[in-house]
């Protein structure tokens, strides 16, 4: 089965990315669509690489994690676990229009550490989204009711109720129609 970033990286570039910088990793690799043109990091002009660095040098935050979580203090080894985390796959919103502000993904949607205890901490643009509340919103993605996605996801329909709620919370959805748009918008 071919995943979304995989169809993008050996097909064409989306439609919807004709500005700005969408920052991607596939295959280990680092990748940047910029104004349409698909590049490896590397071979991407040196401003944006640099821009990228700053960034990352910037994220206090994820340094520290970093050096914590992982006992990563290299730049190189740093950078790259960073890139990888904050903006994961291509999600349809470009990760910076104007080089000033970056817009990473909402969770990485090609990592495959799906239970890492460290989701939502680093990763994105810290949604707090852990495996269980991105299998629920996919579950409910793809159509499901609440009784379908009961048994889907081995929980009790109060169970299924609950995490709806716990998800709509760190989200700031409203409904469930709101949570399923943003959540969609964002990539999940």
């Amino acid at each position: 089965m071919e995943t979304k970033v995989q169809k993008n990286t050996n097909e064409t570039i989306p439609q919807w990315l004709f500005q700005g910088v969408e920052a991607f990793t596939h295959n280990g690799q680092k990748y940047l669509i910029i104004d349409g043109k698909n590049m490896l990091f590397h071979q991407a002009p040196g401003m944006y690489q640099q821009f990228f660095a700053d960034c990352f040098i910037a994220d206090k935050k994820a340094q520290r994690d970093l050096k914590l979580f992982w006992g990563i203090t290299s730049f190189e080894e740093g950078f790259e676990k960073w890139f990888s985390c904050k903006f994961g796959g291509i999600d349809h919103i470009a990760d910076t229009n104007n080089m000033l502000d970056l817009t990473p993904d909402i969770y990485n949607n090609t990592c495959a550490e799906t239970n890492c205890p460290h989701r939502g901490r680093f990763c994105g643009k810290t949604s707090r989204l852990n495996s269980w509340d991105i299998q629920t919103i996919q579950v409910f993605g793809s159509g499901h009711t609440i009784q379908e996605a009961a048994k889907i996801l081995c929980l009790s329909i109060a169970g299924v109720k609950s995490r709806i709620n716990a998800i709509r919370d760190k989200t700031g959805a409203r409904n469930m129609a709101q949570l399923i748009s943003i959540t969609a918008h964002k990539g999940v």
